[in-house]
């Protein structure tokens, strides 16, 4: 189950550029960790984008939904 997490998520950067970082794993020596990812994931494209990494994870996941700010998914 980590291995699935780890290659969908791209959790460990073999090739990590360090005169022109262009990833958060430069940052942590080649690893971003999991919550910078699905944080990353999150901003790019919404959470919807995140639900089958999400599904990976153990325990209860819920949704909240803010109409305050237009329905988004927080």
């Amino acid at each position: 189950m980590h291995a699935i997490k780890q290659s969908r998520l791209n959790l460990i950067v073999e090739d990590v550029s360090e005169s022109n970082p262009h990833d958060l794993a430069y940052t942590y020596s080649g690893y971003a960790p999991l919550s910078c990812r699905l944080v990353e994931a999150a901003v790019r494209s919404g959470w919807k984008s995140c639900e089958d990494a999400l599904k990976l994870l153990p325990g209860r996941k819920s949704a909240l939904v803010n109409a305050a700010f237009g329905g988004v998914l927080v």
